[in-house]
């Protein structure tokens, strides 16, 4: 999946921190049009996802959550919100 991303990571890195703070219920950083599976889908369109990548972008939140020692329910929470998120978008792209 790090294949997809450009080299330096910063921009992905700011846009992902963005992107999740809105997501989350945060301050709007991203902005308000931004923040759905519709537009989600449109900007990820080109890459054309396998359950391969599926599987690895959710194992990097999840190692995320784990070296930032998040409870293990709010980690099980948030991983069902991502598996919900990417699968929703998996459905808006057929």
């Amino acid at each position: 999946i790090l294949e997809m991303h450009p080299k330096n990571l910063y921009m992905s890195r700011l846009k992902l921190y963005k992107f999740l703070t809105q997501w989350l219920g945060g301050p709007k950083l991203f902005g308000e049009q931004y923040v759905n599976a519709e537009w989600l889908e449109l900007k990820h369109r080109h890459l054309n996802f396998t359950i391969e990548e599926k599987n690895q972008w959710l194992y990097c939140m999840s190692t995320a959550m784990l070296n930032l020692n998040f409870e293990p329910k709010l980690k099980t929470e948030m991983m069902s919100l991502f598996t919900s998120m990417i699968d929703t978008m998996q459905k808006i792209k057929k």
